[in-house]
C-alpha cells in the first residue's frame, strides 16, 4: 500500500497529538506534584529522554522510507526533528534553571567536566542549526548550501 498525501497529513496530526500529549502529561505531573522524590531530576530526565526518542525517530525516517519504498514518509522528518529540538530546549532550560540556578559559569564547567554533557551540548548546537535553517525561507536563502549543511550533520543520510 502506497502512502498518499492525505495519509501523510494524518501522520503529522498524529505526531502533533502524541508530542503535545506527552508535553501535557509533563505539565499535569508538575501541577499535581506527582514527579516523585526528586522532581527536578524527573523533569530533566523526562525532557532529555523525550528529546532522544524523537531524535532517534527522526533519524529512522529516511531508512524506513527507503526500506518500505514510501518516499512520502520523509515529509514527516522535519516535524519530528523540530519536536526533538523542542524537547532538547526544554531539557536545557530545566537543567540550567532548576538544577544550576542559571549559573552560566557552572553550566560551562559542567559541560567541560562531564563527557556526556559535552556530547549533549554539541548535539544541542547541531539541532539548533538544523532547526533554524529548516524553514522554507532559509532553504531558499541558503540555496544549495542548505542541502550541504543538512547532509553534513546527518552524515549524508546514512
Amino acid at each position: 500500500m502506497k502512502l498518499s498525501p492525505k495519509s501523510i497529513i494524518a501522520l503529522k496530526v498524529l505526531i502533533h497529538t502524541v508530542s503535545l500529549g506527552f508535553f501535557a502529561l509533563l505539565v499535569i505531573a508538575i501541577n499535581n506534584d506527582s514527579l516523585g522524590g526528586d522532581p527536578v531530576q524527573s523533569i530533566i530526565h523526562f525532557t532529555g529522554i523525550s528529546a532522544l526518542n524523537t531524535l532517534f525517530l527522526t533519524l529512522l525516517v529516511s531508512p524506513l522510507a527507503r526500506w518500505s519504498k514510501q518516499g512520502l514518509l520523509v515529509r514527516v522528518r522535519r516535524l519530528l526533528g523540530l519536536y526533538s529540538f523542542f524537547w532538547a530546549v526544554l531539557h536545557l532550560i530545566a537543567f540550567a534553571t532548576l538544577d544550576l540556578g542559571l549559573d552560566w559559569s557552572l553550566l560551562a564547567s559542567e559541560i567541560v567536566k562531564r563527557p556526556y554533557l559535552t556530547v549533549g551540548a554539541a548535539v544541542w548546537i547541531i539541532l539548533l542549526l538544523l532547526s533554524v535553517t529548516s524553514t522554507q525561507a532559509m532553504m531558499r536563502k541558503l540555496g544549495s548550501k542548505w542541502q550541504k549543511l543538512h547532509n553534513w550533520f546527518i552524515w549524508r543520510r546514512y
